[in-house]
């Protein structure tokens, strides 16, 4: 998932917040990795953090994890990048069935 946010002009912010959902019964897992990056012209973006999923482990619980940046910036741009987890574990049932993992997002908090 890629996605690129356009505040219209630099504005000064102090988090970047992303919500991820986890059920892994119905396929969904946490991205292995979510990079945040910021630009001034949306060409040529500066990586300001990055987050990596805790271990996968076989669970039916559902849960929604909340991945934030905390910093002072002043951009115009934000790019969030998260990297699915693809071939399901080898104890997930759908691995048998060639299964491939989902990442659901459901927003993107900039303050």
């Amino acid at each position: 998932m890629v996605a690129i946010v356009d505040l219209g002009q630099n504005k000064s912010i102090s988090s970047i917040g992303v919500n991820f959902l986890r059920d892994q019964k119905s396929w969904v897992f946490l991205p292995t990795e979510v990079d945040f990056y910021v630009s001034d012209n949306g060409e040529k973006f500066q990586k300001i953090n990055d987050w990596f999923a805790p271990k996968y482990f076989n669970t039916d619980e559902v849960e929604i994890e909340k991945v934030n940046v905390t910093q002072k910036l002043n951009t115009r741009y934000i790019k969030v990048v998260a990297k699915k987890l693809g071939v399901l574990p080898e104890w997930h049932l759908g691995n048998k069935h060639d299964g491939r993992s989902w990442v659901f997002i459901d927003e993107i908090q900039i303050r």
